[in-house]
């Protein structure tokens, strides 16, 4: 059986160590500081846990954006060109507009590989649920069951 990527965004709160585990990638999403932008990045390369709760507490001016089409294409391509389908479980579309833009981006890939399958879900959840929910998808595929499944 084929194997599949599995993905996910910013908002699943999967550490490094369980992303490896699972061969789980993510997405990052944006976060933009007093008008400074950075990735919402799950491993903290870009600024410290404790940088990021101290800007919160200071009462800075903090803004999430969703997930850009060069974070798509730039994550998606490599997996594509080696013939893996891929799984994108996204945080729920009621609080970012990353799904619907994986939506639009994933048809010019679709495009561009007719012969992969690239299936996004609205997981309908945010933070750990989101990533549990990723982390099944990896036990199925480690099970045996198909994308589709």
């Amino acid at each position: 059986m084929a194997r599949f990527q599995i993905f996910t965004d910013s908002s699943s709160d999967l550490n490094k160590e369980m992303r490896q585990k699972y061969h789980i990638e993510y997405f990052r999403m944006g976060i933009s500081i007093n008008g400074k932008d950075y990735h919402a990045d799950l491993d903290f390369e870009e600024y410290t846990p404790e940088e990021l709760y101290g800007w919160v507490k200071e009462g800075n001016q903090i803004k999430t954006s969703l997930i850009g089409m060069e974070e798509f294409l730039n994550k998606m391509k490599p997996h594509l060109d080696k013939g893996e389908d891929i799984l994108y479980l996204g945080c729920t579309s009621v609080l970012s507009g990353s799904f619907n833009a994986f939506r639009l981006f994933s048809l010019e890939l679709q495009e561009q590989y007719p012969e992969r399958k690239i299936i996004g879900i609205d997981s309908h959840r945010a933070g750990m649920p989101l990533g549990m929910m990723a982390m099944k998808a990896s036990e199925l595929q480690d099970e045996g069951k198909s994308l589709e499944e």
